[in-house]
């Protein structure tokens, strides 16, 4: 779409959510990197409920719930990237990377500790 100026603007999400500016376009790579980070907040969630609780009906529903926000958070950032902006997708790498590298021992533990119990 075009702003004022006749330069080209990207789109996020909704026609109406135009980054015609700085500001808006730097809320939209905070955006991009705090729904990446979240993911992998996702991931962590999985492996501490698969873990932590006793198989039974409610342990599946909440990962089942959880994966499905986890899918619609996939298909969101892959909206970003699909936006063929190079700053919104090292956004995006950024906050896969930096959640990551925060939750990676929660998730090195919590395997452990399932590789444990199965002996």
């Amino acid at each position: 779409k075009k702003n004022n100026n006749d330069n080209y603007c990207l789109n996020i999400y909704f026609p109406p959510w135009i980054l015609d500016n700085a500001m808006k376009f730097t809320f939209a790579m905070f955006g991009s990197f705090a729904l990446a980070f979240f993911m992998e907040v996702l991931f962590v969630s999985q492996t501490y409920v698969h873990v932590t609780m006793k198989p039974s009906r409610e342990r599946k529903m909440i990962k089942v719930g959880l994966h499905v926000v986890q899918e619609l958070l996939g298909y969101l950032i892959m909206l970003v990237v699909m936006m063929l902006s190079i700053e919104m997708l090292f956004s995006v790498l950024a906050g896969l990377m930096v959640g990551y590298a925060w939750f990676y021992d929660v998730r090195e533990e919590k395997q452990q500790q399932q590789q444990q119990q199965r002996k």
